[in-house]
């Protein structure tokens, strides 16, 4: 019977160890080197790890066996412990990098202010060689739980629970209204796991929490694989496509009282930044544009949609009052824009010319007007350049 159990247990774990080396390899082929998907595959391995770990103790668990080697346990369920916690780390770091472009600077912050509850766990199992506080060897040589044992879950969950909370709270920002659907299907994502550890808890023979995890990574590689349909890679805003579908939405979400405000956006002299720096310094250039206008619409608290509409060209949406004054608003995108690409030392100076007019039903007569509006402001721009 034990020897069946063991099979079953080892079958299960090898089928989940298969699929989540599945979800890495597909995201290592699909998707880009941004720092988010970078994230998501630490989370897969850490969570690999658990699995295998997992597997090894069950093979290992026999009364003699331990007793011959009592090393064995403290190695393995510390390792199993230790993966699932960082596991939950890199998903609390995965929901918290959301689509931004940020230096390390930025995230080694966000690392340090996140990182306690794992060096916490770690430190316990270290104590807990000598100590047996959280788990040891009874006299029987069977594997007990210790008084503190529950520490474990709390610090595991507290990352999960504390994703959620985020999650939960941007889903309820103003400005966030428009991707709020999808925040709130990623705030689902940790009561999987949160769920299936809590039963396994209750019932550590049976392997729940294998199922919970491997079920929330392929939940998660869904649900971020259906954003990116949207999402233009380089930049990270919304993707011409998405942008017009939204658009095509907006007109009947509109309050009383508010107007959609459309803007297309081009960068002046893009070329001269190319043939003069390279074209990876002109990528650099449109990501720098796309934080200065994510950045300046942010200031608004105001629903909005940016997206890059091609080549050098970028059209977002920002709906406000009838009486909002653009010139300020304009003024804050040059200027957040030339703070990013400060910050960043690029090499050049980066400036934009921007159109934009009172969306009207007929979208496409709406951006052929912003269109018309932002080359007289580039045919302006170069009678003073030229």
């Amino acid at each position: 019977m034990i020897a069946m159990y063991r099979a079953f247990y080892c079958e299960f774990n090898i089928m989940a160890i298969i699929i989540v080396a599945m979800l890495m390899i597909a995201s290592v082929a699909g998707w880009g080197q941004s720092t988010k998907e970078q994230i998501f595959r630490g989370a897969l391995g850490c969570l690999n790890a658990f699995l295998v770990f997992d597997m090894l103790w069950i093979l290992l668990d026999e009364t003699a066996f331990l007793a011959a080697h009592p090393w064995t346990m403290y190695a393995v369920k510390s390792a199993y412990f230790l993966s699932a916690d960082l596991n939950a780390f890199y998903l609390y770091l995965y929901f918290r990098q959301g689509d931004r472009n940020e230096d390390m600077k930025a995230i080694r912050t966000r690392i340090l202010h996140t990182i306690p509850p794992l060096l916490i766990h770690v430190a316990l199992l270290i104590v807990n060689i000598p100590t047996g506080i959280l788990f040891y060897l009874n006299d029987n040589n069977e594997y007990t739980r210790g008084s503190a044992f529950i520490i474990q879950y709390i610090l595991i969950f507290s990352y999960l629970i504390c994703s959620t909370v985020y999650l939960l709270q941007l889903a309820g920002k103003k400005e966030m209204r428009t991707d709020r659907k999808h925040i709130l299907i990623d705030a689902a994502f940790p009561l999987i796991p949160l769920i299936g550890g809590t039963l396994q808890y209750f019932n550590p023979h049976i392997p729940i929490n294998n199922t919970a995890f491997t079920v929330g990574a392929l939940y998660l590689f869904l649900s971020y694989a259906q954003q990116q349909v949207s999402v233009e890679p380089l930049t990270g805003l919304s993707n011409r496509r998405y942008i017009i579908k939204y658009l095509e939405q907006l007109s009947e979400e509109t309050k009383s009282g508010m107007s959609n405000y459309l803007f297309m956006a081009d960068i002046n002299d893009f070329k001269a930044i190319n043939d003069t720096f390279g074209h990876p310094e002109g990528d650099r250039a449109l990501q720098f544009v796309s934080t200065g206008i994510t950045n300046a619409c942010n200031l608004l608290d105001c629903r909005y949609k940016a997206a890059r509409y091609g080549g050098d060209e970028f059209l977002f949406v920002v709906e406000a009052p009838d009486d909002f004054d653009v010139k300020p608003f304009i003024d804050s995108i040059q200027d957040n824009i030339t703070r990013v690409s400060t910050n960043h030392r690029f090499p050049g100076t980066i400036t934009i010319s921007i159109g934009h007019v009172v969306m009207g039903d007929d979208i496409g007569a709406s951006i052929k007007a912003a269109d018309d509006c932002l080359y007289y402001y580039k045919r302006k721009y170069h009678k003073q350049h030229d």
